[in-house]
């Protein structure tokens, strides 16, 4: 097995090749939907043609998967647990969140966001023994559950790539992540916990092309294009972390008023988180689905 294959068997980085392998799929899609479609945006001016600021509102519909675990690799103590068969978590899971941003000059542009913080909360009769470093949970007993979760974050993007159609490039956050799970039943002592809340630096590239097509009175157009963002922590030691979302954008520029955009497509996050083994803990998140916003451009 060559030296490629035996990075791509790694689950997270197999992930990220497809992550990757995704993203230059849809941007090259359409880039050349942008070459082939003649459009009014293609005498435009580039600032003219993309905003200097927007306020958005996201809905983020995901399948949850994952384990935790309270196992140590020495000893051999302890089970990992399935987030949603062991402990009872739902399945589908639902995230809102806003968006802010601003380009201050032609290639800059700042990023705010946050999603609302998220708790569900689960339970059910154990079909198998589950055992953390203190507690034995026995096959049959009931053991609840709850999973708790939020994120907001700032970040800056540098589009090296700009023009009438499209702009992409590379951009870096500061994000703010908490991630809880915690287990329990009415017989044992204290519950099992484990909280990452952690401020991770990340990285990633994007882009977005958008296709003017005027209709109906001066000023008014509508616009078609697609959407890609990739982004990954730079902690991987502690917090492995990758969220990717790609799609297609509608919107309908409105006059001298400014641009309402709808965005639809497919989103990925995935957490890692393994440093605790030597008390006995390790975190392992997936969250897939589709991702709906609706933005004004102005």
């Amino acid at each position: 097995m060559s030296a490629i294959n035996r990075i791509r068997a790694i689950p997270s980085l197999r992930n990220l090749f497809t992550g990757v392998k995704t993203l230059f799929g849809v941007f090259g899609f359409s880039l050349l939907l942008s070459i082939l479609t003649p459009g009014s945006s293609a005498q435009a001016d580039p600032l003219e043609y993309n905003p200097f600021s927007t306020i958005g509102f996201q809905a983020i519909f995901t399948r949850l998967d994952g384990r935790i675990g309270f196992d140590q690799e020495t000893t051999g103590i302890g089970t990992l647990n399935d987030l949603r068969y062991d402990l009872g978590l739902p399945v589908n899971n639902t995230t809102f969140g806003i968006l802010l941003s601003m380009r201050p000059l032609e290639h800059h542009l700042v990023r705010a966001y946050g999603n609302f913080p998220e708790v569900y909360k689960g339970g059910q009769l154990l079909t198998r023994t589950l055992q953390t470093r203190t507690v034995t949970y026995p096959a049959g007993s009931s053991i609840f559950s709850e999973f708790r979760t939020a994120s907001f974050g700032a970040g800056y993007d540098l589009d090296f790539l700009i023009g009438p159609r499209l702009f992409g490039g590379l951009h870096g956050d500061l994000k703010y992540l908490e991630l809880r799970v915690r287990m329990g039943n009415a017989s044992s002592a204290y519950e099992d916990t484990l909280a990452i809340n952690e401020l991770v630096p990340c990285l990633g590239a994007h882009f977005q092309t958008r296709n003017s097509f005027a209709f109906g009175p001066a000023g008014y157009s509508l616009n078609l294009g697609g959407f890609g963002r990739m982004t990954w922590g730079m902690t991987p030691n502690f917090l492995s972390y990758v969220d990717f979302s790609a799609g297609a954008a509608l919107g309908v520029r409105i006059g001298g008023l400014g641009t309402l955009e709808a965005k639809a497509g497919y989103h990925y996050e995935s957490y890692f988180h393994n440093q605790e083994l030597s008390v006995g803990r390790s975190f392992e998140l997936k969250r897939d689905g589709i991702i709906i916003s609706v933005e004004g451009l102005f």
